[in-house]
């Protein structure tokens, strides 16, 4: 008998000593999550306590017949009877497979079937990536710190997917929860297009923004790599947040929106994976800690940001349905909230009234007074601290931008534009003036945001649209003598103009849409903008034209007629169709274009 347990002690040491080693580690942190939410440990077992109740059911079940789970009759109790209730209960389940990858499935679903044991003990960690993350050791450190600087500055406050103090607490200890070097990589990358600094906008930003062909610059392809090993292998809520981020850049190039499209249709769809849109507390009461629940929340709310604003920037239904989702809004719950809570709320409200606008659009819906009442409710209860000046912090301006964008997209066809006024109703002349008003609050917005904050580069591809949206108004208007204040007017306009040019190191589609502005103007016959009249001709611009003759046979003396009164041999000009051309037209003339 002696022999007999001996050997039986040796084999269960042999071959259970790693899973055991194993279960008393995730048991000492069930431990430690349950006194950290100040909840009651139960007493455990000693190891020799354990071993002998291994060793007695082991010797027992070699000299007893098995019995069978149900004598007949006998209807299913205790855990069988749970067992059943938990396969046939139509609730959503949060779930890991024997993977360790976490998966959320709807009442609908029977598929939670077929998760991992584990899983109702350890779900929490599945969403986290457990393999060590390096540093960005390619870059130095000083740009790193400019590149984090940026990001906070100027995106942050405008698509939050990222808990900041989270992530960067990690970053600093090395942990890999709230932290990855594929979502590092990412938010160098959406910095690196902001910055001041050509060499650096060079690492995301191709040289010809407006190309259909060129190679990803650096930032960009190393940070889509990662992204993509994460998706593959071990993608988490870094990956989600990271997607998210990539998706935005797609508007710097050309032909690029659809991949930005569905990165962000990815980003999206991950957070459903990851049950992001659920209050993880009903499903699994104490199974979160504070910055867990705020870890989330952060990133599905800045994933509901995104799905709205693509929608709105190519006019196409959005993925996330409100009506699904059970997480709480930022800033909706009782107590102090940060800074980044408070922003984030207020985005969050206002693209879902923005969102409703568009599917009214798209779907040649008739508008509800609701949706006008909303909108003015929206700005009356803003936060104290998210009002409206001309030296608020840039995420605060641009939030205020795409609010009077919205409230001139609400019933931009009520104003009736290209109708001549004599012919137009008393409704539509009353709209024209109401969308004019924030259309010139729009522009004193970029007026404000270019004195205070540097270049419109910095702005997100949609406030593009709503500059846009702004300065045709603003034209359209002119043409039929709607203002008052020419030299406010001009300069309003001149502002818009200024900052669509900006963009243009920035976004592909900047360029094309600030032509199309140009020309609009030229046919209005809408007066010079300082920002677009030409220089006097200079001693400095003589000696650079004597090196171009000397250089160039074309622009030889016996080619070219006498310059000295010509102002616009370098400006862009347009001819009689309002194309662009590059030199002028006496050049293209003799030349048969």
């Amino acid at each position: 008998m002696l022999i007999e347990t001996h050997l039986l002690t040796k084999k269960y040491r042999n071959s259970s000593r790693h899973y055991t080693l194993r279960l008393e580690r995730r048991v000492r942190q069930l431990e430690t999550e349950l006194r950290k939410n100040n909840l009651e440990v139960p007493p455990g077992e000693t190891r020799d306590q354990v071993l002998q109740a291994v060793l007695q059911e082991s010797v027992t079940s070699q000299h007893e017949p098995p019995q069978p789970l149900l004598q007949q009759g006998q209807k299913p109790r205790g855990r069988f009877h749970s067992l059943i209730g938990r396969l046939c209960a139509a609730e959503p389940r949060l779930c890991t497979d024997r993977a360790g990858r976490l998966h959320f499935y709807g009442p609908s679903s029977s598929l939670h079937t077929a998760e991992s044991i584990s899983s109702w003990f350890t779900f929490t960690d599945a969403i986290y990536s457990e393999a060590p993350q390096q540093t960005a050791r390619e870059l130095p450190v000083q740009l790193q710190e400019h590149l984090l600087d940026q990001y906070w500055k100027f995106q942050h406050g405008v698509i939050q997917v990222v808990n900041r103090e989270a992530f960067l607490n990690d970053m600093k200890v090395g942990r890999c929860q709230y932290y990855s070097k594929a979502l590092l990589y990412a938010i160098f990358a959406s910095a690196a297009r902001v910055s001041d600094h050509p060499e650096i906008r060079a690492l995301v930003v191709p040289p010809e923004v407006g190309s259909f062909r060129f190679e990803e610059p650096y930032l960009f392809k190393k940070a889509s790599t990662l992204v993509e090993e994460e998706l593959r292998h071990d993608a988490s809520v870094t990956t989600v947040q990271a997607l998210a981020l990539l998706s935005v850049l797609c508007c710097c190039y050309a032909g690029s929106d659809g991949r930005g499209w569905m990165d962000s249709g990815r980003a999206v769809r991950l957070a459903f994976e990851f049950g992001l849109h659920q209050e993880l507390s009903t499903i699994r009461p104490n199974s979160l800690r504070g910055v867990d629940s705020s870890v989330l929340r952060t990133t599905f709310w800045g994933c509901f940001t995104l799905d709205r604003l693509w929608a709105t920037y190519l006019g196409r239904p959005y993925l996330i349905r409100l009506d699904v989702v059970t997480l709480g809004r930022p800033a909706a719950s009782p107590g102090a909230h940060s800074w980044d809570e408070i922003i984030s709320g207020a985005w969050t409200d206002l693209l879902d009234i923005i969102g409703r606008i568009c599917d009214s659009i798209n779907h040649k819906l008739s508008q509800p007074l609701l949706v006008r009442q909303e909108l003015s409710n929206w700005q009356l209860n803003l936060d104290p601290i998210l009002r409206y000046l001309p030296q608020s912090p840039p995420a605060v301006q641009v939030l205020h931008l795409h609010y009077h964008s919205a409230v001139i997209l609400e019933r931009l066809s009520e104003a009736r534009f290209g109708v001549e006024t004599s012919n137009a109703s008393p409704d539509s002349i009353s709209a024209r003036t109401i969308y004019t008003g924030h259309a010139l609050q729009l522009a004193a917005i970029t007026q404000d945001y270019r004195a205070n904050h540097g270049s419109a580069r910095t702005m997100i591809g949609n406030s593009l649209y709503n500059i846009t949206i702004a300065v045709i108004v603003l034209i359209a208007n002119w043409a039929e003598g709607g203002t008052t204040d020419e030299s406010q007017y001009i300069e309003r306009v001149d502002s818009c103009v200024r900052s669509m040019k900006e963009m243009e190191t920035s976004f592909a589609s900047a360029r094309t849409l600030s032509n199309i502005v140009l020309s609009l103007m030229r046919r209005c016959n809408f007066p010079p903008l300082p920002s677009q009249r030409q220089k006097e001709w200079s001693e400095e611009d003589e000696g650079l034209l004597s090196r171009l003759r000397m250089s160039l046979p074309i622009l030889s003396p016996e080619f070219m007629p006498s310059l000295y009164d010509d102002q616009g041999l370098f400006s862009a000009t347009f001819d009689s169709d309002g194309l662009e051309s590059s030199g002028p037209l006496w050049l293209f003339g003799d030349l048969g274009v």
